[in-house]
C-alpha cells in the first residue's frame, strides 16, 4: 500500500510539472497555425475554383512567381510552392486530378534548382512540409515523418520565420486569387539584386546538393508526365527565364543536366517542352534577383505562352 501511495504521489507529480509544459505546447501550436501564411488561403482559393480549371501551373518559386495565370487565355491556377519539389508536384497531381473535370494543360518546372534539390523534407526548408500537411490537399498522402511534420513547433526554423514575419509586419502572402505570387514588384528590388556577386552567390545555392538527386527528379517529371498522358493531358515542361549572370554561373554539368531532361521529354506524346532560360525577350527590368522574374517578367512571360502556345 504504502508503495502504491508513492508511486501514486509520483505520478501526480509528474502530471503537474508536465501540464503547464503541455498547455504552453498547445496555446503555442494554435498561435501558429492562426497566423498567417501562403498555403491556406491559397487551397481555398483553389477548391472554389477547381472545377473550371483549364491550366494547372506546379513546380517550385520559379513557376509561383513566373506564370500569372490572369494573363493566360485559358483558366489556370497555380500551385507551385517556394522549394516545393517534384515529388510534391506529383501528389498535388495526383490528389487534384478528380476535382479538375476541364483541365487541359498541367505546366512543371524543369530548372537547375528543381533538378538539383533534395525532396523537401530532406532540404534546408523541410519546415514547408508541414504546411503541406496541414493546409493543402494531398488525397490522404503525408509528407515526410510524424511528428516532425505534423506540428509547426516542431521545426525552430519555420517557427523563427514565422515569428520575424510577424514582428516585420510582413504576414501577407500577397497571392492572387489564382495562387500567382504577385509580391516581386520592381519597386521592393535590391540595387544589387542582379549584381555579378548575387548572381555567382545564387548559382553555388543551388550546387549545395550535388548531382545526387538528378536521377530521382526526373524520375518524378517522368510519373507526372506519365499520369497526364494517361489522362489525356497536355504535359508542358518549361525552364523560365534567368538573369545571364547566373545562367554564366551555373556548373556545367547542372546546365548540362537540365538539358537533357528537356531533350528526354521533347518528343515525348502530348508533351510541350519549352526553354526559355536565355531568352532574348526578357532584360534587366523582367528580374527580381538572378533567378526570378518580378512581376512584369511574369506578365511578359504568361503573354508569351497565351500567344504563341495556346495556354
Amino acid at each position: 500500500m504504502l508503495v502504491f501511495l508513492k508511486c501514486h504521489r509520483a505520478a501526480v507529480r509528474t502530471i503537474l510539472f508536465a501540464l503547464p509544459v503541455v498547455l504552453l505546447a498547445v496555446g503555442a501550436e494554435w498561435g501558429l497555425r492562426r497566423m498567417p501564411n501562403m498555403y491556406r488561403p491559397k487551397e481555398a482559393a483553389m477548391r472554389t475554383v477547381a472545377d473550371s480549371v483549364e491550366t494547372l501551373v506546379l513546380g517550385a518559386s520559379h513557376t509561383l512567381m513566373g506564370i500569372r495565370p490572369d494573363s493566360l487565355g485559358t483558366r489556370g491556377f497555380n500551385m507551385a510552392g517556394v522549394s516545393q519539389t517534384s515529388d510534391i508536384d506529383a501528389m498535388l497531381l495526383d490528389a487534384l486530378l478528380p476535382k479538375m473535370p476541364r483541365l487541359h494543360n498541367v505546366v512543371v518546372g524543369a530548372d537547375a534548382a528543381i533538378l538539383a534539390d533534395p525532396p523537401l523534407c530532406e532540404g534546408s526548408e523541410s519546415f514547408r512540409c508541414t504546411y503541406y500537411n496541414l493546409y493543402t490537399h494531398l488525397g490522404g498522402q503525408r509528407i515526410g515523418t510524424w511528428p516532425r511534420f505534423a506540428f509547426l513547433i516542431a521545426d525552430w526554423e519555420g517557427v523563427k520565420l514565422q515569428l520575424a514575419a510577424l514582428r516585420y509586419k510582413r504576414t501577407d502572402p500577397e497571392t492572387d486569387r489564382n495562387g500567382w505570387y504577385c509580391g516581386y514588384t520592381l519597386e521592393r528590388k535590391a540595387l544589387d539584386a542582379t549584381s555579378p556577386d548575387a548572381c555567382s552567390k545564387r548559382a553555388a545555392q543551388h550546387l549545395t546538393y550535388g548531382r545526387g538527386h538528378v536521377a530521382d527528379n526526373r524520375a518524378a517529371l517522368r510519373r507526372i508526365y506519365r499520369t497526364c498522358h494517361e489522362n489525356g493531358l497536355r504535359f508542358v515542361l518549361i525552364n523560365t527565364p534567368v538573369h545571364t549572370l547566373y545562367r554564366q554561373a551555373l556548373a556545367g554539368w547542372l546546365q548540362d543536366s537540365v538539358a537533357a531532361t528537356l531533350d528526354e521529354f521533347r518528343n515525348m506524346p502530348g508533351t510541350l517542352v519549352l526553354d526559355f532560360s536565355a531568352a532574348p525577350q526578357f532584360c534587366e527590368q523582367d528580374f527580381f534577383d538572378p533567378d526570378h522574374l518580378a512581376t512584369t517578367g511574369a506578365a511578359k512571360l504568361s503573354r508569351l505562352l497565351r500567344e504563341e502556345y495556346r495556354l
